[in-house]
């Protein structure tokens, strides 16, 4: 019997949490369109161990994506339930002030399950990059952290919480994975979930075979619509890239720092190789770079100059003492000049002579 409640429990919060709600006087509804109703039927077949539950059919007036001016019928299945003690026990825990959060005590009753239907109501699986996206729009910024930790500190499973820029609403924020971390999470589900519906089975990626050829063709479909659109808007993505990096500059800078001391060994084993596999080509676009940016680089030094200019005199010195050459730093074998050696002199002489006897254009 306990088993049984705690099942039922768990379903009930993972609705709360996604796309179901209760009422002010303390019954359930939730409601899905007709592709997903196998998945509607396997709630209420859970939750009607312990609420009365009815369903009915309906057919609503709703708004084109493509086309907001046109209206299309849609069919729908509404599900809902009778006042509950429980369910009035959760409106107090979740509707404190007649708006849904996430408190802490809510928290604390959340379970595997609660986080399999949670996804299989708000979640959404991303084919171009492999990630995942839970939708909780609903939450504000700290409520959602409180969602992140959670996932993080009970299941060991990392999300990042991104906003959504293009969204005008108070709360654009929402939780998303990508790479491993998909992986994981997709492996969790499939161990977690009780029964997978059949139209739920697209959210399940890469780990359910029906999925893997329809996942290749719209990759390929996504990958050619977003190249033609690169090619024809160049102008205004550069543009709009370059707004982003200024109102976010200094974000983006300390975000990358962190990564970097974070994969700093990477790094330096890719610079290595690449130093070794093409360093004529390496040679040719730091010599590029620096044509580019020949006068800032001049201020900066002669800025590093006039800063550490003691220093700099005192190392000239100690290389005049020494006998070492002020510019290549070997040993210096010129009789004549005790700054430089043979070689460097030679180069200076030989620079200086094609300035005198440059040819007229």
């Amino acid at each position: 019997m306990n088993d049984q409640f705690e099942q039922v429990e768990q379903v009930l919060i993972g609705s709360i949490l996604g796309d179901g709600s209760i009422n002010k006087h303390g019954g359930y509804q939730e409601t899905h369109c007709e592709k997903q109703k196998d998945y509607l039927f396997w709630k209420r077949k859970i939750l009607k161990k312990e609420f009365k539950i009815n369903m009915r059919y309906k057919i609503i007036d709703k708004k084109n994506r493509d086309n907001p001016n046109y209206w299309t019928k849609q069919n729908q299945y509404h599900l809902y339930t009778r006042v509950s003690p429980l369910l009035k026990e959760y409106r107090q825990l979740c509707y404190p002030d007649g708006k849904k959060i996430v408190s802490d005590e809510f928290i604390k009753r959340i379970g595997k399950l609660a986080i399999v239907v949670w996804y299989f109501d708000d979640g959404s699986y991303g084919v171009y990059k492999n990630g995942i996206q839970i939708h909780s729009l609903c939450f504000s910024l700290e409520e959602n952290q409180k969602l992140q930790r959670m996932l993080k500190d009970k299941f060991g499973l990392n999300f990042h919480i991104h906003c959504c820029r293009s969204r005008k609403t108070k709360y654009p924020y929402y939780l998303a994975c990508n790479g491993k971390d998909t992986d994981r999470f997709l492996a969790f589900i499939k161990e977690n979930a009780l029964y997978i519906p059949k139209s739920m089975t697209y959210k399940m990626g890469k780990l359910h075979k029906g999925n893997l050829k329809w996942i290749e063709e719209k990759r390929k479909a996504l990958k050619n619509q977003r190249d033609s659109y690169c090619q024809k808007n160049k102008k205004l993505i550069k543009k709009s890239n370059h707004r982003y990096y200024e109102e976010n500059k200094d974000r983006i800078k300390i975000r990358e720092h962190e990564y970097y001391s974070n994969h700093k060994e990477k790094y330096q084993k890719y610079a290595e190789k690449r130093r070794r596999e093409h360093p004529q080509e390496l040679k040719e676009m730091f010599h590029r770079y620096y044509l580019k940016h020949k006068e800032k680089y001049k201020i900066d030094g002669h800025k590093r100059y006039m800063k550490n200019r003691e220093k700099i005199k005192n190392q000239m010195q100690e290389m005049i003492a020494k006998r070492i050459c002020t510019k290549c730093r070997k040993k210096n074998d010129s009789k004549k000049s005790k700054y430089l050696c043979k070689k460097c002199q030679d180069r200076k002489n030989r620079k200086e002579w094609m300035k005198r006897h440059k040819p007229r254009s």
